[in-house]
């Protein structure tokens, strides 16, 4: 079980962040909150630009979606979104070093 949920929030990670679908998005949101100098708001960039960030996310919305992978009461919550971001950041390199070893650029 925790490993599918690791799986879903690098798979999670991986689309916000990187690929191609939510380009668009993620570039208007870079310019929007580059300079702003509301703090909120340039942490909000960094949601979309950093593989952790955005695990941490993903994991605590998996965790909302009813998938508790360890019944720990509220601290399932927090729990979850540790989980996500070092899935996220775990299969992030694994992946890097994968393509490097392939030759994939």
């Amino acid at each position: 079980m925790v490993l599918l949920f690791m799986v879903c929030c690098y798979a999670m990670a991986s689309i916000i962040v990187e690929q191609n679908v939510f380009e668009e998005p993620r570039a208007w949101l870079k310019t929007c909150t580059a300079n702003n100098p509301n703090w909120f708001l340039r942490k909000l960039c960094a949601l979309v630009s950093c593989m952790f960030c955005t695990g941490t996310w993903c994991g605590m919305i998996l965790y909302f979606m009813g998938f508790d992978i360890m019944d720990m009461g509220t601290w399932s919550f927090f729990f979850s979104g540790l989980v996500g971001g070092f899935s996220a950041w775990l299969g992030f390199l694994l992946m890097s070093l994968l393509e490097k070893a392939v030759g994939i650029e």
